[in-house]
């Protein structure tokens, strides 16, 4: 009853899978993976149905990466069974209850339930990861007694259930093909239409760790796609965007004032970022000055590379 849908870009989801086939057979639940891998350059290997479980597994591919927004909607239109179960390819399943601890929700046809997830405890031994991980720790695992205060802005995608029917019905947006933010857009979406989402705690561990500079430029992708979003009147409004524009010291300039005279800083806030000791003070300062950058940017698309080498 349950299809479990994995988007993949460039990553091997060998330990995924077999981590899903465990908690599979344990539930006695009929499923499936579906896996779409989204233009990488080397592909998973066909994996073989698993003869404990039943689970079947299908796999498809296209040569050009479509975006994740794309990815999501086709593996919702492939799913044999009315419930989706969505995870990120560089996720690991804790333990063998993961899919028994959906069970209980799976009538809630309306709601779109989140497991959450969360980082290895201990830090990576190489400092050029630590920025993604201190990040991770500090500010995306959040508590689900805290996630369901904010229910459609803490929501993230890399772990989630949802009806087909309601996925068809509220795709997510496949002109946010730009990397960041898309998930928050359709989670905005979902909740606007009267619908709910629930978060609980049944975490999946993120895995894939990003290089201090790659982590960087996704950020730097990521709000460069927000100002596109705000733009285009589709703003998920997450908190840096009423900073810049709403709160009462923008109202009056000094933001902007503010962010004039930080901007000159901006190759010192990146060498703390890639260095061991990275500051989430100074991640927040610099995300804060780059948006007002790409703001600022009357082609803001055109001189998005530009701006990156820049920097």
């Amino acid at each position: 009853m349950i299809s479990i849908c994995i988007p993949v870009y460039n990553y091997n989801v060998s330990t995924l899978v077999e981590g899903l086939k465990r908690a599979v057979a344990f539930s006695q639940v009929p499923a499936e993976i579906i896996i779409y891998e989204d233009g990488s350059e080397t592909l998973n290997p066909e994996f073989e149905m698993d003869d404990a479980s039943g689970l079947k597994i299908r796999h498809y591919s296209s040569e050009i990466n479509k975006g994740r927004s794309f990815a999501r909607n086709f593996l919702a239109q492939k799913a044999y069974y009315p419930n989706l179960l969505f995870l990120d390819c560089d996720g690991f399943i804790p333990d063998q209850h993961y899919i028994i601890n959906y069970l209980p929700f799976l009538a809630l046809k309306n709601t779109v339930i989140s497991g959450g997830r969360s980082y290895q405890s201990l830090k990576p031994e190489n400092p050029a990861y630590l920025l993604h991980w201190l990040y991770g720790t500090k500010v995306e695992s959040k508590p689900v007694s805290v996630r369901n205060m904010q229910a459609y802005l803490l929501f993230h995608s890399n772990n989630f259930l949802v009806s087909k029917e309601l996925l068809l019905e509220h795709p997510f947006d496949q002109e946010l093909a730009r990397y960041g933010y898309e998930d928050t857009v359709w989670a905005k979406t979902i909740h606007e239409k009267g619908n709910s989402i629930l978060h609980i705690d049944n975490v999946v561990i993120h895995l894939g760790l990003e290089r201090n500079d790659v982590f960087i430029e996704k950020t730097n992708q990521a709000l460069m796609n927000l100002v596109f979003l705000r733009r285009n009147r589709k703003s998920p409004g997450i908190r840096l965007e009423s900073y810049y524009h709403e709160h009462f010291l923008a109202k009056i300039g000094l933001v902007k004032l503010g962010v004039k005279l930080f901007r000159f800083t901006l190759p010192r806030l990146v060498t703390n970022l890639k260095s061991a000791h990275p500051k989430l003070w100074i991640f927040s300062l610099y995300k804060i000055l780059t948006y007002s950058i790409y703001w600022d940017e009357v082609h803001v698309l055109k001189n998005y590379h530009r701006i990156v080498i820049v920097l």
